[in-house]
């Protein structure tokens, strides 16, 4: 599945570390739009979504950074986007665990879909990395 999306879409690295950067940029300006400007009431804390939002900044630094440089081989740098991706992903589900019982509608299903499209992103990143190595 992942393959045929791969491509089908024509996806090289490059267009992954394009797709990644806009994508982290969009989602920290979601997380301070809808849980911090908004105030409003959170079942995690704000400062966790500060902490989201700023490593959600990270990513779209790196991801800018490499889409722009020519390197010979990008799939080491797709590795460790990825990674550090599922890392995101797994931070939030942790504290989406820890503070259950108090979150809202709205945080359940942002953070939840939040997951699954950095899942699925990072799944075809890692894929297009083993396979052009």
């Amino acid at each position: 599945m992942l393959s045929a999306i791969i491509h089908k879409m024509n996806l090289t690295e490059r267009k992954l570390f394009l797709v990644d950067g806009i994508g982290a940029l969009i989602s920290a300006i979601l997380l301070w739009l809808i849980f911090i400007h908004s105030h409003r009431n959170t079942g995690i804390p704000v400062r966790s979504y500060y902490i989201l939002m700023i490593i959600a900044l990270a990513f779209t630094i790196h991801s800018g950074f490499h889409y722009s440089a020519k390197h010979r081989r990008p799939w080491i740098y797709l590795r460790v986007i990825a990674s550090a991706n599922i890392l995101y992903c797994c931070l939030t589900a942790g504290l989406m665990l820890f503070f259950a019982a108090q979150l809202s509608r709205v945080e359940l299903i942002y953070l939840t879909g939040e997951i699954l499209l950095i899942g699925l992103l990072s799944a075809i990143e890692l894929r297009l990395s083993q396979h052009n190595q």
